[in-house]
């Protein structure tokens, strides 16, 4: 469009007198000018603002017990927020302890680090099937207090056990940037086989949890 302006604008250069000092040409050259200034100032801004993110800062919460396999989980998917151009932190270094047991104490450190949405991984449960024997389930349940800080308040629960022949995680996903509502604006189930490692697990949960996110223009 710019491009195509400047030629217009060109073209009338040449066939207008300039040589008369035809104020009637000037000002049409001079209009044309000014219109072409704007139409790349608004292109520019409409192009800043289809980058730039939707989000100030994304908290990255896992709720797992195992503080490596949350510090994994964390920072793979903080990692994969930063390749689309998003600036997120990982829980485990963000909060201590004594952050998470005063909710005020809580609020007023993300108000300072300028999160302003949360991205929670919920372990719902480990099925795990032995031949002949029962399926175990795991369940936690988080309470329904402070926004979506409350997600920090619910137990965690152990991605690990003893000898077994088959196991299925199952994860709740959730984000979260209305302070005013414990309820996700996005949420996804996410299910799958432990048989490969955890790496690869975090690794397929990341690439689904990232893919919806842009696919429901949460991102």
């Amino acid at each position: 469009m710019l491009t195509s302006l400047f030629h217009v604008i060109k073209i009338c250069i040449v066939k207008l007198n300039f040589s008369k000092c035809n104020d009637f040409a000037i000002r049409v050259v001079f209009f044309l000018l000014i219109l072409a200034l704007w139409q790349s100032m608004q292109e520019c801004l409409a192009q800043k603002s289809k980058n730039s993110p939707k989000y100030n800062k994304i908290l990255v919460l896992a709720k797992v017990q195992q503080p490596d396999i949350e510090k994994t989980f964390e920072n793979a998917m903080v990692a994969a927020l930063k390749d689309k151009g998003y600036t997120a932190v990982p829980s485990y270094n963000t909060f201590t302890g004594n952050d998470i047991e005063n909710t005020a104490r809580l609020v007023a450190k993300a108000d300072s680090l300028k999160i302003d949405a949360l991205l929670a991984f919920t372990l719902v449960n480990i099925e795990t099937k032995i031949i002949n024997t029962p399926q175990v389930n795991a369940n936690i349940g988080v309470p329904v207090s402070f926004g979506f800080f409350s997600v920090y308040v619910g137990t965690s629960v152990p991605l690990g056990g003893g000898p077994i022949e088959e196991k299925t995680v199952h994860l709740k996903a959730g984000f979260y940037y209305d302070r005013n509502s414990t309820e996700p604006s996005w949420n996804m189930d996410l299910s799958d086989n432990l048989g490969d490692g955890t790496d690869a697990l975090i690794y397929n949960f990341t690439r689904k949890i990232v893919k919806s996110l842009f696919k429901q223009k949460i991102l």
